[in-house]
């Protein structure tokens, strides 16, 4: 939706609060940046290595296991 919102924005040269009230979105949906955490790479990596280990097991049970392992 972001690409909308500045695609309104530069063709039509109105203000981000109007852009947004056109599109229906609030503000903060176009205003908001993802932040990757640290930890996060090692997690997914060993997450995937469990999910090949178990192949059965769902996201629940493969989260207890890493909760397990600390």
């Amino acid at each position: 939706m972001r690409r909308a919102t500045l695609w309104l924005m530069e063709i039509f040269r109105v203000s981000q609060r109007r852009a947004c009230r056109v599109l229906a979105q609030p503000r903060n949906t176009t205003r908001y940046t993802s932040q990757i955490r640290l930890d996060e790479p090692p997690l997914m990596a060993r997450m995937i290595q469990l999910a090949c280990m178990y192949g059965r097991y769902g996201y629940r049970r493969i989260g207890a296991m890493l909760r397990w392992e600390g």
